[in-house]
C-alpha cells in the first residue's frame, strides 16, 4: 500500500485507509469504506460531504426578475401555509417548469463552452452560466418547498378520511 500524502491535510485531521472489514460484512449504513471519508479519529458520513444551504430572500431578490420573485415568495413560510391545495400544485408546476428551462440553458451554454454545441447567438459571446445556476437552485429550493407542504396537505387528508373510517368500522363490529 502507498504511503498517504498528507500535504494538504488540516492541522489534526490525518487521512487514514478506512479500516478493513472481512468479506462480506458491512456497517449498519452499508459499506463503510465506500460511503465515509475517514480521518484520524473522525469519520465524516457522506450524507455531510454535501450540506445543503438555503439561499436567502435577499440573494433570490438579486438573483429573480419581478414576474419571478412573486411566485418564489410565495413558497416561502407564511404565504406557503395559507395556499390551497390547487394553488400549491399550480405553484409546483411554474416552479418545475422555470426549473427545467434555467436547467436547459445552462447545459446548452456548458456545451457551447466546452465547443461541442452551436451557440444560439453567434455575434454575442457565450454569457457564463453561472447566474442561471444560481436561479436554478433558487427555483429547486422554492419547488422542494412547495412538494413538502404538499405532501403534509396529502397526508393530513389521508388521516382524516382514516379518522372518518375509524368510527363506522367501530358500529359494524
Amino acid at each position: 500500500m502507498p504511503p498517504l500524502d498528507c500535504s494538504d491535510a488540516p492541522f489534526g485531521l490525518i487521512p487514514r485507509e478506512p479500516t478493513a472489514r472481512p468479506a462480506g460484512q458491512q456497517s449498519a449504513g452499508g459499506n463503510f469504506a465506500d460511503r465515509d471519508r475517514v480521518l484520524h479519529r473522525h469519520v465524516i458520513p457522506a450524507y455531510m460531504e454535501e450540506v445543503r444551504m438555503g439561499i436567502p430572500i435577499a440573494a433570490e431578490r438579486r438573483l429573480l426578475s419581478e414576474d419571478e420573485l412573486g411566485p418564489v415568495a410565495r413558497s416561502h413560510y407564511p404565504e406557503l401555509e395559507s395556499l390551497s391545495r390547487d394553488q400549491l400544485i399550480e405553484l409546483a408546476r411554474w416552479l418545475r417548469s422555470r426549473r427545467a428551462r434555467a436547467r436547459d440553458i445552462v447545459h446548452h451554454r456548458r456545451r457551447v463552452s466546452r465547443g461541442k454545441a452551436e451557440p444560439r447567438n453567434p455575434a454575442a459571446d457565450t454569457p457564463s452560466e453561472r447566474g442561471l445556476a444560481a436561479k436554478k437552485q433558487v427555483f429547486s429550493h422554492s419547488l422542494r418547498r412547495v412538494n413538502a407542504r404538499l405532501n403534509r396537505l396529502l397526508a393530513e387528508e389521508k388521516h382524516a378520511g382514516q379518522r372518518a373510517r375509524l368510527p363506522a368500522a367501530d358500529h359494524a363490529i
